[in-house]
């Protein structure tokens, strides 16, 4: 088949677009995590997803485009986002803030390698990210603070689940 998404291996991530629908256990820190990666630059979507393949924590999705990214975000659910900050068609900046205004409880990152500063503080400041990992990237790192946030989200699920009848 050519649609790399039909078939039965996919059909539990189908069941809701946002993981407030979908609560993974709360207080299992041994939870994976998908994460939606969007880069033009294949050469770097290929390293990223070398380097988190046999993660047992992140589970990496790749996107090529802003529009792949989005077909994936309408079938598929996603704890995060990390989008390059340049792109030909849109920015990583102006993606984040559709999926913000879409699905605005899926934590957002930007990754980039070059960007005016201010630029990255706007849309640091206006809510749309909640990290910024800096290329080349260091993944021990990036690895790190992705599970800090949503390890963190868990907890708190974990809590709400509790004291609500």
């Amino acid at each position: 088949m050519s649609d790399q998404h039909s078939g039965d291996q996919h059909s539990s991530d189908r069941e809701g677009t946002d993981p407030q629908t979908n609560p993974r256990h709360a207080g299992d820190n041994q939870s994976q995590y998908r994460v939606l990666v969007v880069d033009d630059d294949q050469e770097f979507l290929r390293s990223i997803g070398r380097r988190f393949r046999r993660d047992p924590r992140l589970r990496l999705e790749l996107a090529s485009s802003p529009l792949q990214a989005l077909r994936l975000l309408d079938v598929e659910r996603f704890d995060a986002v990390l989008a390059d900050w340049q792109m030909p068609t849109v920015n990583g900046s102006d993606l984040l803030a559709l999926i913000a205004h879409r699905y605005p409880n899926i934590p957002r990152g930007l990754v980039t390698g070059y960007a005016a500063v201010n630029d990255v503080a706007s849309a640091v400041n206006n809510g749309r990210v909640r990290w910024l990992f800096v290329k080349p990237l260091d993944a021990e790192m990036m690895r790190n603070q992705l599970l800090h946030v949503l390890d963190g989200r868990e907890r708190t699920r974990g809590r709400r689940n509790v004291t609500e009848p």
